[in-house]
């Protein structure tokens, strides 16, 4: 597995300015125990040290990012799983011989979708996902042969964070572990089965789920992308009557303004009356951005809405430039 944590970042952004004496040691080390009693001490592993603050806001951002991915795919999820359902259903009846080769496509569509979509909820409850783009460590290193590391430290909340996995025979087991730890005298820290981030602890700063085929797969398939691919293209058909309905309106629209240019003139004091005041500020910014626009940007008045346009753009400019209101 690739490394996810970045080693030889800066020191000293830690230790600077605190005395020999006010330094603890975080003593620790890095083992699982097989399902068959072996303990496993696991070398070359990163470790990183992490201020408690800087990594409990990277992991809300994270979950709220996986929350948001949650609700968007659920609807997609239900639907492909009541289309594979139908396939299913569909393939068990006596149906038509020419039928056959296209029910079994739409099924085979259906099944990648599913798998797709579980896998992008389960990489997203995962530990690979909150290791992914961790913000920069205050300190890391590399276990040694027997799975060892130290650092030292002043007082302070910390949070350790590891990451490794190992062939066990025809899988691979993925360990994760994001350890809270309050430093004000000497530590012995052991990263282990009952602190790894799918244990449950209390003194993980995460919770996950276990790695399994799904989650793999949509790793090795680009993971996100390919879904959000997925629910793009659904969207698209979903939307598609209504963005060309859109087009249809926008067309109608530039058609009657090509035939009355003063309408769009109208359109735009309608909206924003400010524009037809001489001297306003909104007339003022209008006629010299036109000016300008004339000189630099002759492209922006390709369209005979251009009036509409370039007030709205002039509103929202001076409307940003307002101070904010108490």
């Amino acid at each position: 597995m690739k490394n996810l944590i970045a080693v030889g970042c800066a020191i000293a952004l830690i230790v600077a300015g605190a005395r020999a004496e006010d330094m603890w040691a975080i003593d620790g080390q890095v083992f699982v125990r097989t399902k068959g009693a072996e303990t496993i001490k696991l070398s070359l592993v990163d470790v990183a040290l992490f201020d408690a603050k800087a990594i409990a806001e990277d992991v809300e951002k994270k979950s709220n990012a996986a929350s948001r991915i949650f609700e968007a795919l659920q609807p997609f999820e239900k639907e492909a799983k009541t289309w594979e359902e139908g396939c299913r259903k569909a393939m068990g009846r006596s149906i038509e011989a020419s039928d056959v080769a296209e029910t079994h496509t739409r099924l085979t569509i259906a099944m990648d979708a599913e798998e797709k979509i579980l896998g992008m909820l389960g990489y997203t409850h995962s530990g690979l996902y909150y290791f992914s783009h961790l913000p920069e460590p205050m300190l890391a290193t590399k276990t040694d042969a027997d799975g060892k590391f130290s650092f030292k430290v002043p007082n302070g909340s910390y949070v350790l964070a590891a990451a490794s996995s190992r062939k066990a025979g025809k899988e691979t087991e993925f360990y994760h572990w994001m350890v809270k730890i309050k430093v004000d005298a000497d530590q012995k820290v052991m990263l282990a089965n009952d602190n790894l981030s799918t244990s449950g602890s209390p003194d993980s700063m995460i919770s996950t789920t276990e790695i399994g085929d799904y989650e793999i797969k949509a790793m090795e398939g680009g993971g996100l992308p390919s879904v959000e691919a997925f629910i793009k293209t659904k969207q698209s058909e979903q939307h598609l009557a209504e963005m060309q309905r859109q087009k249809e309106l926008r067309e109608q629209e530039l058609a009657g303004y090509r035939q009355n240019p003063k309408a769009a003139q109208q359109k735009a004091v309608a909206l924003y009356p400010d524009v037809g005041v001489a001297s306003s500020p909104l007339n003022k910014e209008f006629v010299a951005r036109m000016k300008r626009y004339q000189a630099e940007k002759k492209e922006f008045f390709t369209e005979p809405d251009w009036p509409i346009r370039l007030a709205k753009e002039c509103d929202e400019d001076l409307s940003a430039k307002q101070p904010a209101k108490q």
